[in-house]
Order: C-alpha cells, then sequence, then structure tokens
C-alpha cells in the first residue's frame, strides 16, 4: 500500500503545529498520512491555532469517501464528510 503526506497538498508552507516555547520556534511536526486512493478525497486540513493544550497544536482533517450503506432506500448515498 502506497502512503501519502497529505497536509503538504492543503496547507500553507508557514504552517506550524509545534511551538517550544524553550527556543521560542515553531514547525510543523505533526502529519497526516493516507492511502494513495484517498488522497483525491481530502477536503481540508486546518490546525487549530487557538485551541492550546499542549506543545502540539490539533490538527484535523476532512475527508470526503463515499458510503454505501446498502439499503435501497436510503437517498442520501452520495459522499458524506467525515471528520
Amino acid at each position: 500500500m502506497e502512503l501519502n503526506l497529505c497536509a503538504s497538498y492543503v496547507l500553507d508552507k508557514s504552517s506550524y503545529s509545534y511551538v517550544s516555547e524553550i527556543n521560542s520556534s515553531t514547525t510543523w511536526l505533526d502529519h497526516f498520512i493516507v492511502s494513495k486512493n484517498l488522497v483525491g478525497d481530502v477536503i481540508n486540513c486546518s490546525i487549530k491555532y487557538d485551541t492550546i493544550i499542549s506543545d502540539h497544536l490539533p490538527i484535523c482533517l476532512e475527508v470526503c469517501i463515499s458510503l454505501d450503506t446498502g439499503n435501497p432506500y436510503d437517498n442520501d448515498n452520495n459522499k458524506k464528510s467525515l471528520f
């Protein structure tokens, strides 16, 4: 299975996910890895800069994939956003 780092597709190069108070520096340290067949389904990747619970900031990945419920009466068989 081929894996890809997906943050590089949607995040600005100035983004960071780690804050070092000791060195007064920031860096991109945390990543999302998705399989090659899901890369095209990545809608958004974001960093929650306003939520500081540790030296690593929370990162979020939004993916839109098809879900087949198997129910022929389900009219919402299209793509759904999963968080």
